[in-house]
């Protein structure tokens, strides 16, 4: 749902009425143990990355290779690294790779007909860091693969609209 902002304008005086309120002591005492529940969590979490980051100094240097394509940042570097590792002689062919990572859209066409092309099941974290990564790399301005992103666009609504 999407709220405009000059709907909101309208309403000033009743929303300054909503946040009119009596604060009180168990109020405060329930904030109090929110906050520290993030303070924790935030915590917890920079403790978690400085792991991985130690866990990753081996292959810092495939860490940086992958981080200078378009779209790929540092946590989808090492996404791509705990589930793939760095030896790439498991797959035999790149198709085995994609069909494995759970990437690769069927194509199921027979007489002209188009049928299911649903995505097959794969490693679930590869394939999510995978999409943010190809959704980052479209969006990025100046960039081969937002071209080429956009060439691939334009033929696929052209061959649904025909």
């Amino acid at each position: 749902m999407v709220v405009h902002d000059w709907i909101l304008r309208n309403k000033i005086p009743e929303l300054e009425l909503a946040l009119e309120g009596n604060i009180e002591e168990h109020h405060h005492f329930l904030l109090e143990l929110q906050l520290q529940r993030l303070e924790a969590a935030e915590k917890d979490l920079a403790t978690l990355e400085q792991r991985i980051q130690q866990m990753l100094e081996p292959y810092a240097t495939q860490l940086q290779l992958l981080d200078e394509i378009p779209g790929v940042d540092w946590t989808v570097a090492a996404v791509i690294i705990a589930e793939l590792d760095i030896d790439m002689t498991v797959f035999q062919t790149v198709s085995q790779l994609v069909s494995w990572a759970g990437i690769c859209p069927g194509n199921n066409e027979s007489a002209g007909k188009r049928k299911s092309s649903r995505i097959t099941k794969g490693n679930v974290y590869l394939k999510t860091a995978l999409v943010e990564a190809a959704t980052s790399a479209a969006r990025a301005k100046g960039t081969y693969l937002r071209d080429k992103f956009y060439r691939l666009k334009a033929r696929v609504v052209a061959n649904v609209l025909s």
